[in-house]
């Protein structure tokens, strides 16, 4: 038997499936301790918990949820940034918008490690002159470029196969709801406070942050789902599996055409 056939079957290959389960597992267990610390601080009273309430909370800068989040996005960038690598020898001339797309997750990585939107915010300030569902200034900005790159990348959007446009438009639309659409309700929460309260936090605007925080996690993790079985289709590996044997039919008939595909110089 050849080396490199030896070389695969031996191989361990970790499923988009179990990929996409374990990113849940991880999502649920931080949503779980987020939940709870919610319960001691808003039902018992106790904002720090031995520094529990800081480490859990999905509002809070620099603990676990925000990792997690840094690894989703980074993820991302480096799957987009594979991509950007396999469609510019597949598909020359529609390339450049999976580096574009690689950078601007690398962008959000660095964002969500060191809070650069609020720092834009504070440049910005708070301005009487824009509604209230723009509360938080960075959102002017931030929408700006979103636009921007929308229109610019819309012709290399429809150029997708249809599975990929659904679904980079599903996790797309769902990271977007909670990144945008819960910052500008919350906008409007905090807006109708008394910005003169001794407790700036409120129940109602933890659970709002608790959602924005959720929909952002569950949209990366999906997208990364999304890109990890367009690898498979296109006949690519990419990474290393946990699992030896899939188990759902949808990864059986990834797993075969993986296998064709290598054995016919790793394209269909």
């Amino acid at each position: 038997m050849p080396k490199t056939e030896t070389a695969l079957k031996d191989m361990i290959t970790l499923t988009p499936s179990a990929v996409l389960s374990l990113l849940s597992l991880c999502f649920l267990a931080l949503l779980a301790a987020n939940t709870a610390v919610l319960f001691v601080s808003h039902a018992l009273g106790y904002d720090i918990a031995l520094g529990l309430v800081p480490l859990f909370h999905f509002d809070f800068e620099n603990n676990l949820p925000t990792l997690y989040s840094g690894i989703l996005l980074v993820s991302c960038a480096a799957l987009l940034f594979v991509s950007w690598r396999i469609e510019r020898s597949d598909k020359p001339g529609l390339h450049l918008a999976w580096l574009v797309l690689s950078f601007g997750f690398l962008f959000m990585f660095f964002d969500e490690m060191f809070g650069i939107h609020e720092m834009a915010g504070s440049l910005i300030g708070r301005r009487s002159d824009v509604p209230d569902v723009l509360h938080f200034t960075w959102l002017i900005p931030y929408l700006a470029a979103l636009g921007i790159i929308a229109v610019a990348l819309s012709f290399w959007f429809f150029r997708l196969d249809r599975w990929t446009q659904i679904w980079f438009a599903i996790s797309g639309s769902i990271y977007l709801f909670g990144a945008v659409g819960m910052e500008m309700i919350s906008g409007v929460h905090y807006s109708s406070l008394d910005p003169n309260r001794e407790e700036w936090r409120t129940l109602t605007g933890d659970l709002m942050a608790t959602f924005e925080e959720s929909m952002e996690m569950i949209g990366l993790s999906l997208f990364i789902y999304t890109l990890s079985r367009r690898f498979l289709r296109l006949g690519r590996v990419i990474g290393v599996t946990l699992v030896r044997v899939p188990h759902r039919a949808s990864d059986v008939r990834a797993s075969r055409r993986f296998e064709y595909a290598n054995k016919n110089g790793g394209r269909y």
